[in-house]
């Protein structure tokens, strides 16, 4: 526990300014501990018997070694212990203040937060801070990094309340090429399938592509024919109040499937949320009234505290709808198939879509989604064909340095079959090498 005492009281307006004042180049990073963080910490919500400095060593998985780390504060929620067998609610880095740069404390905060499994890390330099959230293995910033001084640290404390003790629920993810025909809408329908039924994760499949693909992948009627009661270009108008009901708007899709306990054999439903595709999608291809931020604030509104995973199926052509889905997006997994055609799309994605100055729209985090990895969806069926087109794809990626995790997807008839039969290859073929393969993939990049 530290020995420094902080008034259990929030700072005030005046102890700020004070506060402010004292951080300077030439403070250490452990005074910038007791001067800045404890007080930040106490005005957040949390109190001397809930955080501990410097004395509490994690162990865990990070990048695929094992490592262990000591975060500079690590904080738990009011009435809970200070045990490691406790998960803390959130943990700190701070870095130099010297070095005016946050960077290496964002990347530590989010190793930190990793490695205990907290559901928040905090990075600071006292010059700047960001929150990040943890889902999984994936972190994510749920503020943007916002610049700290006297006329912004009230707001910057009560943002940092409202995200740590009323966590947004959801990780938004999108499956996506500029390139057309890289199998992102199979892939996007079998992971939330996997999400669903393998993981007992409660999902959100957005069809947010006029070519309805998705629909048909679930069996639910194409987009010309699909007339439900509340249609999505509705849903996001913000010229003026609309009255909607979201239930409206989703088909629930349920499956079962069997367990078995002992001798005795159970069936257990799972229950998937589609939005599927609708005829008012032809809408957002024109000039309207909607914002590019418009699907971004739909999700706030309404499901962003209902879901555990949202997966946006967008279209290829990034102006307009993809870009919507963009910003409405925590993280981006690229898919490749052989081509480099899919490479070059991919390195226009880095370079000119997720740029910040695409993101500059104010919203809470305005950030860009990051690239976690890659799904390598290969057209080879010879192993050693295969094994050559990978690693001309990863030689691709190295000159580009864009080097990430990835996953490798083959053809598979399972799959060609399960359009046939109105439902993803994990529903219909649970069995087969492609249904597996897509249980791995959801459990790597989400679980």
């Amino acid at each position: 526990m530290t020995s420094a005492s902080v008034s259990t009281s929030s700072v005030h307006l005046g102890s700020w300014q004070a506060i402010l004042n004292s951080i300077s180049p030439e403070l250490s990073k452990a005074n910038l501990g007791i001067t800045f963080l404890q007080p930040l910490l106490k005005s957040i919500g949390f109190d001397l018997i809930n955080f501990v400095e410097k004395d509490f060593t994690f162990d865990g998985i990070y990048q695929d070694r094992s490592i262990s780390i000591k975060p500079d504060y690590t904080c738990w929620q009011s009435g809970e212990s200070l045990d490691k067998r406790s998960t803390p609610l959130l943990v700190v880095e701070a870095g130099d203040v010297k070095s005016n740069n946050i960077d290496r404390a964002i990347e530590e905060v989010k190793k930190s937060a990793i490695v205990s499994s907290a559901t928040f890390g905090l990075a600071t330099d006292g010059l700047e801070i960001q929150l990040w959230q943890r889902y999984g293995m994936i972190c994510v910033p749920r503020t943007p990094r916002q610049t700290i001084n006297i006329t912004s640290i009230t707001e910057i404390i009560e943002c940092l309340k409202r995200n740590i003790f009323k966590p947004r629920r959801a990780l938004t993810a999108m499956f996506w090429n500029n390139k057309g025909g890289v199998g992102k809408t199979t892939i996007t329908g079998n992971i939330g399938a996997a999400l669903s039924k393998n993981y007992n994760c409660k999902v959100l499949l957005i069809s947010f592509d006029p070519q309805g693909d998705l629909n048909s992948m679930f069996g639910i009627p194409s987009i010309d024919l699909y007339q439900p009661n509340s249609v999505i270009y509705e849903a996001l108008r913000l010229d003026q109040e609309v009255t909607f009901n979201l239930r409206q708007l989703i088909k629930k899709q349920k499956t079962e499937t069997t367990i078995s306990k002992g001798v005795f054999e159970q069936k257990k439903a799972f229950y998937l949320d589609i939005i599927p595709a609708d005829h008012s999608l032809f809408k957002l291809e024109l000039p309207s009234c909607l914002s590019e931020a418009s699907l971004e604030k739909f999700l706030a509104k309404d499901c962003y505290f209902k879901y555990d995973y949202i997966l946006i199926d967008a279209p290829s052509t990034w102006q307009g709808m993809a870009k919507m889905a963009a910003i409405a997006t925590d993280v981006m997994i690229p898919i490749i198939d052989n081509s480099s055609l899919a490479i070059d799309a991919l390195e226009r994605l880095k370079n000119h879509y997720l740029t910040d100055k695409q993101f500059v729209i104010n919203l809470p985090a305005e950030t860009a989604p990051e690239i976690i990895g890659y799904i390598i969806n290969s057209r080879c069926q010879i192993k050693s064909t295969l094994e050559s087109s990978v690693e001309k794809i990863k030689q691709r990626l190295i000159e580009l340095n864009m080097v990430k995790n990835y996953w490798i997807l083959t053809n598979s008839a399972d799959i060609e079959r399960s359009y046939e039969l109105g439902q993803p290859v994990v529903y219909s073929s649970p069995n087969s090498d492609a249904a597996k393969k897509f249980v791995e993939i959801a459990r790597d990049i989400f679980v």
